[in-house]
């Protein structure tokens, strides 16, 4: 009874990581698209109410991904640019 009991915690918390996936996944579609490409580690993490080094982790695996380039502003903020 008890190792069925762990075997449904553990799909749910796999299910619970997948849809947290997904919906970061979507918050950063939305904002490369607003920003013509350019995002921040400091608006992801705004933005997906997530931590500025899960955001900064994030964009650095998306940018090896998809061969992003980078750029620094005027603040001296880094921005990766995505090709869309």
């Amino acid at each position: 009874m008890s190792w069925s009991l762990v075997q449904q915690y553990r799909k749910q918390q796999a299910l619970l990581v997948e849809s947290e996936q997904q919906r970061l996944q979507l918050v950063f579609l939305e904002l490369i698209e607003q920003n013509a490409g350019r995002i921040t580690v400091l608006q992801l993490a705004r933005n997906a109410d997530i931590s500025t080094q899960l955001a900064k982790q994030y964009l650095d695996e998306k940018a090896k991904e998809l061969n992003a380039d980078f750029e620094v502003n005027e603040d001296g903020n880094v921005l990766y640019r995505f090709s869309l």
